[in-house]
């Protein structure tokens, strides 16, 4: 099952969506991103002209995808974790591990802020809350929980049990306010998917069968937990979502243990509860997705790997597209608002046991803790407000590339971003020239000659590096604008989410001396350089704003 959640504004930002709940009509479509489960990655493809963009490595053999507006979310089954994606730079900027949960299919609550992720092979389920990115909670008591999904309130969690070796799976029902069970609901037999009318009011399950070739869809009375129907459709109904309407489900049959590439779907009637007519799809079938608008229906193909895009008006395959190998989820992206790209003006770092060395035109920021070496950026305020006029920031985020990594922060460590609170003057010292002129150093905010070795400022040129029990004399605000973990082998680019300095920068009610990036705990071990202006990957500001 596929549950979509498209942001709501009153001005549509953009629309992301992965199955079964449309909140919110989607734009003209932009881009699709399908997980590629034999290439642990993830195709950002172009729906216009059919052409991968972009492809995104992930975790271990990823599966389904969905998103909550801000995010794409992609379960990594043999990676036991969630890759975070942002679709504004395709890039994965956080990993939610998930300990050993085997994570195929997640679902999202209504409001976007928790995931349901199912196991297959285990007895538990997971929470995640996608407000800080962790797993809240961990339910035991399931037999091969393969899908779980909240309802509309976020007062019931649905649990489909496959409940191997035995026959029939069930359906568990939870209570949310302590996750207790509150009803078991009999099904058929190794139930995988199932989907959940908009109003709530009925569960249509796939009892998939395995190889014993189930091909029914069991439908559950939520009013009563009562199976009120269930009726045949075609081999191995694997997958499920329902129109935005409500008025139709689709039932994706895989056809996997029949021996023959025949997938189907299944046009059910939500008011009859009949099949309506049966779209051939051909190949083994992975998954079924549909647009937000619900003119669309995306059909992954294992053998082929490609995308078929079916027309949910005349039921018929409008074009296929080339995905990766065994493509396994589609997610559906419209172009965001404009988004700016703005370079650095000014970089440096400063290390304590170098306190008067300047830095200003290196090609490097150290972060590690021998020395407490410190990162140091400032963008050009003027060109920020030139670039976005009057509009509205909906994010800002600072883009680092990690040029080394000296692979030894444990089991990963924190970096802080914080805003800093004196200006300061980049400088032209490098690691072999002192250089000459005004600077910035460990004891100065702007030290009048760097090219000695003497500490050349006095006041407001001053700043207070050290003392780490009077914050009240450093530089920067103390609470971190955010917060990354580095760990032993990362490398490419990271961002940092700095959209409320951005915002008071712009507004005037903070003044921009820029940031500072230091270790949380400074005295434990991990070093990483960051790439500078003088470097081939320069560190940039993407705001993306409401014009």
């Amino acid at each position: 099952m596929k549950h979509i959640l498209s942001t709501l504004f009153s001005v549509s930002i953009f629309t992301l969506i992965i199955g079964a709940f449309p909140l919110q009509a989607s734009a003209d479509i932009k881009y699709l991103y399908v997980s590629n489960a034999s290439e642990d990655t993830v195709s950002v493809i172009d729906s216009v002209s059919g052409n991968i963009v972009n492809v995104i490595p992930v975790g271990d053999q990823p599966r389904e995808v969905v998103s909550n507006g801000e995010y794409i979310y992609t379960a990594n089954m043999y990676g036991h974790s969630i890759s975070v994606i942002d679709p504004t730079t395709n890039i994965v900027v956080d990993t939610i591990p998930l300990g050993d949960i085997y994570a195929e299919r997640i679902n999202l609550s209504r409001d976007g802020e928790r995931l349901c992720v199912g196991d297959p092979f285990l007895t538990k389920i997971a929470i995640v809350d996608l407000t800080t990115n962790t797993v809240s909670s961990i339910i035991p008591g399931f037999n091969d929980p393969q899908t779980c999904m909240e309802n509309s309130d976020g007062t019931l969690l649905y649990v489909v049990n496959q409940n191997w070796p035995n026959s029939n799976g069930y359906i568990s029902v939870l209570d949310t306010s302590d996750y207790s069970t509150v009803a078991t609901i009999n099904i058929g037999s190794y139930p995988v998917s199932f989907t959940i009318l908009p109003d709530d009011s009925k569960l249509y399950v796939g009892n998939y069968g395995g190889n014993t070739q189930g091909n029914t869809v069991s439908v559950i009375d939520t009013e009563t937990n009562v199976v009120i129907k269930t009726f045949d459709v075609g081999i191995n109904p694997y997958d499920l979502v329902v129109h935005p309407d409500g008025s139709k489900v689709y039932v994706m049959n895989t056809y996997y243990w029949a021996g023959q590439s025949g997938g189907t779907v299944s046009v059910v009637d939500t008011q009859t509860d009949t099949v309506a007519t049966t779209i051939p799809v051909g190949d083994v079938t992975n998954s079924i997705n549909l647009s937000s608008d619900g003119n669309r229906i995306y059909v992954t193909k294992n053998d082929s790997g490609k995308v078929a895009i079916i027309n949910s008006e005349t039921n018929f395959i409008e074009n296929e597209i080339s995905a990766g190998i065994y493509p396994w989820s589609v997610a559906e992206w419209t172009e965001q608002d404009p988004v700016v790209n703005i370079s650095v003006l000014s970089d440096s770092s400063v290390r304590r046991g170098h306190d008067n060395r300047n830095y200003g035109a290196s090609d490097f920021m150290r972060v590690r803790s021998s020395g407490n070496n410190r990162a140091l950026l400032k963008f050009d305020e003027g060109e920020i407000e030139s670039e976005i006029g009057g509009g509205t920031v909906l994010s800002a985020k600072l883009v680092l590339t990690i040029i080394d990594n000296g692979n030894n922060w444990g089991n990963g460590r924190t970096v802080d971003i914080h805003r800093l609170t004196s200006d300061w003057t980049e400088g032209n010292g490098t690691e072999d020239d002192r250089g000459d002129g005004s600077g910035t150093t460990w004891n100065c905010a702007t030290d009048s000659d760097i090219g000695d070795q003497s500490k050349d400022c006095s006041g407001t040129t001053e700043w207070e590096m050290s003392k780490p029990n009077e914050p009240e004399l450093h530089p920067w605000i103390e609470a971190p604008t955010d917060t990354l973990t580095i760990t032993s082998g990362l490398t490419g680019e990271i961002e940092y989410d700095v959209k409320s300095d951005v915002q008071a920068f712009i507004s005037g009610s903070e003044s921009n001396f820029g940031w500072i990036i230091k270790k949380t705990e400074e005295g434990q071990n991990g070093s990483v350089e960051f790439g500078t202006k003088e470097s081939s990957v320069v560190p940039h500001l993407l705001i993306t704003y409401q014009p």
